[in-house]
């Protein structure tokens, strides 16, 4: 398998491990002041970037703010569980071809006013980008889940260069 598409499935297969294991009521909690989003809105969010990323392939274009904000994901920890599943699932259906395929992108580039910037990329750069940005938030989740006092795998939100890193250094350790 090529590893691009199997890293996108070790991120979303840590996904399922945490929708399988955590609550409905610690998925939906907010863990103010700290945090603005619970665990289920930054779960719809990395979907929102794999889902873009699906679409945008028919269309030759990505548009990563076409979000599904306030969608039933947010607050249903089994939607995303089936969400997440389709997502490896068309991974899977992927072959070299669509790897390589040139792809526009476009989104927001500013918090100041509304500019919208385009960009061309690879259906394979856009993937890694998204196994990147899904570790970043479930990093952000772990944190979230340790505030409740829930206690996840330790790989969980743990970067593949972090990881490396880690291994190396309990392989030097006397």
């Amino acid at each position: 398998m090529n590893k691009i598409i199997n890293s996108c499935i070790e991120v979303l297969q840590q996904g399922e491990r945490f929708l399988k294991t955590v609550s409905p009521a610690s998925y939906q909690e907010i863990t103010r002041p700290y945090f603005i989003s619970s665990p289920g809105e930054h779960m719809r969010h990395i979907l929102d970037h794999f889902i873009a990323i699906q679409k945008g392939l028919a269309l030759s274009e990505i548009d990563y703010d076409l979000r599904q904000r306030g969608s039933n994901i947010e607050t249903d920890k089994n939607l995303a569980l089936i969400q997440l599943k389709e997502i490896r699932q068309w991974l899977l259906t992927l072959n070299k071809d669509d790897l390589n395929k040139t792809l526009k992108i476009k989104t927001e580039v500013s918090v100041i006013e509304t500019s919208k910037a385009q960009a061309l990329s690879s259906l394979e750069r856009e993937l890694i980008f998204a196994a990147s940005h899904a570790a970043h938030h479930f990093s952000i989740i772990s944190i979230a889940m340790q505030m409740q006092d829930l206690k996840l795998d330790h790989n969980f939100g743990i970067a593949p260069a972090t990881a490396t890193y880690l291994r190396t250094e309990n392989s030097c350790a006397p």
